[in-house]
């Protein structure tokens, strides 16, 4: 007992942690369609400090180990909204895809933790996830952690993955005999939470520091809104360089010339005409005024 409680508040430096870090991202979110993930964050991390709770009160007072396996399943559910949310973060629609992408699928992989537990009088019972909603749980898991793999948040979004599986795990039908056992699944659970929240911090206050504006502005937006968007968008930029003849292309880590030197300098229209081009295509994502403040006026000359 004297173990389990101390392994229990050592977890809880993870769970403040994680809220420590993420209240203040709110100002990350402003002048973003990053809001409505940035909303169903702070939603999910209400639902695992619920789960925590609920943990700590099975420790303590012996409450429902049932209903601990629960909590904890819908904790990890709920904490997979906020990177696929980012997958519909665009203007027009993202409040749609809340509605009818994110909601639902929330709905149907938390449906095992509650089916049981409201129509079978099951609550008691531990809950045991056969191979299919684990499936899915995992599939969408790889979904939305896998849009920020290449990033600067590649660490954090890995922990964080890692996180949602070891809650998880206890409930899993192949992890029920495995050692070390729910308890320290849960605790090495809460405390990659709180790690994956202090690497994301720390790559947050890293931001590359590159020559070019129009470098500046492309990194910072594929790292906010992951591969999935800055490969869509870097297609419509070389879609257009090709049809007019510029003499770069985008990549993912930036703008490259065809030929010459990787640091000569465009010349001062076609500047202009890639930075016209940003704009029309990030204006989905962002206000102009958070363009403004990363592009600054050197591209403009």
């Amino acid at each position: 007992m004297p173990f389990e409680i101390a392994l229990t508040c050592l977890s809880l430096l993870g769970l403040i942690a994680y809220w420590w870090a993420i209240v203040p991202a709110r100002r990350i979110a402003v002048g973003t369609t990053l809001t409505a993930p940035w909303a169903w964050l702070i939603g999910g991390l209400g639902m695992w400090s619920a789960a925590w709770a609920a943990w700590a009160a099975s420790i303590a007072f012996h409450a429902s180990q049932g209903l601990v396996d629960r909590m904890g399943y819908l904790s990890a559910v709920s904490l997979l909204a906020p990177p696929i949310a980012v997958l519909g973060a665009r203007r027009p629609g993202g409040a749609v895809w809340g509605w009818f992408v994110v909601l639902p699928m929330l709905c149907v992989l938390g449906l095992p933790a509650v089916s049981g537990a409201w129509w079978g009088g099951e609550m008691a019972g531990r809950l045991r996830l056969d191979a299919p909603p684990l499936i899915g749980f995992a599939l969408v898991l790889v979904m939305g952690v896998g849009n920020y793999v290449g990033t600067r948040f590649t660490p954090a979004a890995l922990v964080y993955g890692l996180a949602l599986l070891l809650q998880v795990a206890p409930a899993s039908a192949f992890g029920v005999n495995v050692r070390p056992g729910p308890l320290m699944f849960r605790a090495g659970a809460t405390l990659c939470l709180g790690l994956a929240a202090w690497l994301a911090v720390r790559a947050g206050r890293r931001v590359p520091r590159r020559q070019e504006p129009l470098d500046a502005l492309w990194i910072e937006f594929r790292d906010l809104f992951g591969v999935v968007w800055a490969k869509r968008s870097l297609e419509r930029v070389n879609h257009s360089a090709r049809a007019q003849q510029w003499p770069v292309r985008l990549h993912l880590d930036g703008f490259a010339p065809l030929e010459g030197p990787a640091d000569s300098r465009l010349d001062r229209e076609t500047a202009k005409k890639i930075e016209d081009l940003l704009r029309w295509l990030l204006k989905r994502f962002v206000d102009e005024e958070w363009i403004d403040r990363r592009i600054g006026t050197a591209a403009r000359g």
